[in-house]
């Protein structure tokens, strides 16, 4: 882990995988930057076939629209900086960060939400692989 990674202080770790209750933000957390982290869920993701762990998924909403791919990205990239220290420490070498508009409707709800995948290289640097620049 790099010098400055250490530094930085993840107040993810001690939440629980939670799970999706209609879209809704279960916890909200502030992260040390001040950004207040609508949280749905996180844990581990499986493969299909052999229910083999892949990586880790953290699910939040977002109120920046789906469409502004770049806003996302940006928002995306801010969380990860403190969640890939979670990431790290439980050994994984891939993360999901699941951007979730809030749900829409009432009796039949409906969300878009847009995934950005984390690899860890060799080197132990992670890279965003999807989404704009």
């Amino acid at each position: 882990m790099c010098s400055s990674c250490a530094k930085e202080k993840s107040q993810l770790t001690s939440i629980p995988t939670t799970v999706l209750h209609s879209g809704r933000a279960q916890h909200i957390v502030t992260l040390p930057s001040g950004y207040r982290l609508k949280l749905i869920a996180v844990g581990p993701v499986y493969s299909a076939p052999k229910h083999q762990i892949l990586g880790v998924m953290l699910q939040y909403m977002t109120d920046i629209p789906q469409t502004n791919l770049t806003s996302l990205a940006h928002e995306a990239d801010a969380i990860f900086k403190y969640f890939h220290v979670d990431a790290e420490r439980a050994g994984y070498s891939s993360a999901i960060l699941a951007a979730t508009e809030p749900a829409r409707g009432f009796l039949l709800t409906r969300t878009d939400g847009y995934r950005f995948l984390y690899v860890r290289d060799q080197t132990g640097k992670w890279r965003r692989m999807n989404g704009p620049k």
